[in-house]
């Protein structure tokens, strides 16, 4: 099982709405609570199938393989979908971004600290605490940093987490782990990109188990 993130694009109007009628945000945010997020539904299938007849680091291994050829985020990303999962790979880009392993709060300095833990606390309850907004300008300061952070900055600090315990990685990293990392980290950038030419409202909720 485990945490995972994800991100949702609405317009100010929508969020506005979503405040004001309490029957639409539930709706909007519990609508599909029992659909199982699909890293969660990969480790119920594959407990079930090689969970007990192999090794732990085996399956392990077969589990974060799979989970990258399955996830929502590959190269057929479309900018016109408003909703983006980044599965449990919240504290590696984190810890790119930032060069700082975090688990509930980040002391980084801003804006790219609060990719992951930022956000203003809402009203609307996530399996994993709330729901955060950003607003639209939060989105489009955050989509620069993004854009300007240079490649050099993201790779050294992935030669450099030899030693470090972060959430849903293997023990070492492998240039597999860097293409992967870095292409999630260009579709946040884009679904924020898209999201500042829109000047529309960010939502980050935080899922364990099942999630919105």
């Amino acid at each position: 099982m485990g945490i995972t993130v994800s991100y949702r694009r609405i317009s100010k109007a929508q969020f506005l709405e979503l405040q004001a009628n309490s029957q639409l945000a539930l709706e909007f945010f519990y609508g599909e609570i029992g659909k199982i997020d699909r890293s969660e539904l990969l480790d119920l299938l594959l407990d079930l199938l090689i969970g007990e007849t192999l090794p732990s680091e085996f399956s392990n291994e077969i589990k974060s393989s799979l989970s990258k050829q399955s996830s929502v985020y590959q190269d057929n990303f479309d900018l016109n979908k408003t909703w983006l999962s980044i599965e449990k790979e919240w504290q590696a880009i984190h810890y790119l971004l930032t060069g700082e392993v975090a688990c509930d709060r980040s002391s980084a300095e801003p804006p790219l600290n609060q990719v992951i833990f930022g956000g203003t606390e809402t009203e609307f309850e996530a399996t994993y605490g709330y729901v955060r907004y950003f607003t639209p300008d939060e989105v489009k300061e955050i989509a620069i940093a993004i854009a300007q952070l240079p490649e050099i900055d993201l790779r050294i600090r992935f030669n450099e987490r030899e030693d470090l315990e972060l959430y849903a990685q293997s023990e070492k990293w492998d240039e597999e782990d860097w293409e992967f990392l870095k292409r999630t980290l260009k579709y946040i950038h884009d679904f924020f990109a898209e999201a500042a030419k829109n000047n529309e409202i960010v939502l980050i909720s935080g899922s364990s188990d099942l999630g919105v």
